[in-house]
C-alpha cells in the first residue's frame, strides 16, 4: 500500500504515512467462516484519507484512488464507519501526546536554565497541530475534548503545585487547539492576572536585591520572555479584528 505523496512536513500525513507502513492486509486464511476479514489495503487507505475534514468526498476518492460511487458506499458500511472512529481515537491521542510531551520538553528546559544548566530555554512547539486544526474531524476533535476534561479533572486532585501547573497548560493548550479548529480563530489565551503577576515577580526581584545572582537573572530573563510572548499574543489578536 503505498502513502500518500507530500512534499513537507505534515502532522497529518506522517500520522497517515506510519498507518499505512504498519497496516498488514489481512486474508481469508486462518479467518472463521462467517466472520468480516477486515479490511482492504485499499479500503483502509480510504479510511485515512477521510481524516482530512476540509477535503470533498470526491477529492478523498481521488486520493484513495477509487470511483467516487465506492467511496460513498463503503462510508455506508459498518466496518469502514467503525475502523474510521478508532482511527479518530487514534489520532486524538496522538495530537495530546505531542502536546504533552511539547509542555514537558518546555518545563524542563525553562528548569534548566533557572538552574543554570543551560544557557538558553525553549518554548513548547505547538505550530505542527495548529497547521492541521482545520482538518480535524468531529471524532477528533471530540477526543480532545475528553483528554481536555481528564487533564481538569485532574488538575482537582493534583496537591503538588507544579504538576498542577504542568496539567493547566495542557488542558489550556488543548482548549486553546479545540477553538482554533472549530473557528478557525486564535483563541486568546493571556491571562491579564498572571502577566500582571509576572510582572510584579520580575519587579519584586529587582526591588528586594542590591546585586542580582546568576539564578535571579535567569528567573529575571524567563518570566519577562513570558511576559513579552503575552503581549505578542494579545499583539496578534488585535490584528486579525
Amino acid at each position: 500500500m503505498k502513502s500518500i505523496k507530500n512534499n513537507e512536513s505534515n502532522f497529518l500525513f506522517n500520522f497517515i504515512d506510519e498507518k499505512v507502513s504498519d497496516y498488514i492486509e489481512p486474508t481469508r486464511e486462518g479467518t472463521p467462516r462467517g466472520e468480516p476479514i477486515g479490511l482492504s489495503a485499499q479500503k483502509y487507505m480510504a479510511v485515512l484519507v477521510s481524516l482530512f475534514n476540509t477535503r470533498s468526498v470526491k477529492r478523498k476518492a481521488e486520493l484513495s484512488k477509487i470511483s467516487y460511487g465506492l467511496l460513498r458506499k463503503w462510508r455506508t458500511e459498518d466496518q469502514f464507519r467503525e475502523v474510521f472512529k478508532r482511527t479518530e481515537i487514534e489520532l486524538a491521542e496522538r495530537i495530546e501526546n505531542y502536546i504533552t510531551s511539547e509542555i514537558e520538553r518546555e518545563f524542563k528546559s525553562r528548569d534548566e536554565f533557572v538552574r543554570g544548566v543551560t544557557g538558553e530555554f525553549e518554548w513548547a512547539n505547538l505550530i505542527p497541530v495548529y497547521n492541521i486544526a482545520r482538518e480535524l474531524t468531529p471524532g477528533v476533535i471530540d477526543g480532545l475534548a475528553y483528554a481536555e476534561k481528564r487533564a481538569s479533572e485532574a488538575i482537582k486532585r493534583c496537591v503538588d503545585d507544579d504538576k498542577a501547573a504542568f496539567l493547566g497548560r495542557i488542558a489550556n493548550e488543548i482548549e486553546g487547539l479545540i477553538a482554533f479548529a472549530q473557528t478557525g480563530e486564535i483563541r486568546a489565551r493571556v491571562d491579564i492576572d498572571s502577566t500582571m503577576a509576572l510582572v510584579s515577580f520580575a519587579r519584586d526581584i529587582i526591588k528586594s536585591k542590591e546585586k542580582l545572582s546568576n539564578q535571579d537573572r535567569r528567573q529575571l530573563a524567563l518570566s519577562l520572555t513570558g511576559v513579552l510572548n503575552d503581549l505578542k499574543h494579545l499583539a496578534h489578536i488585535e490584528r486579525r479584528k
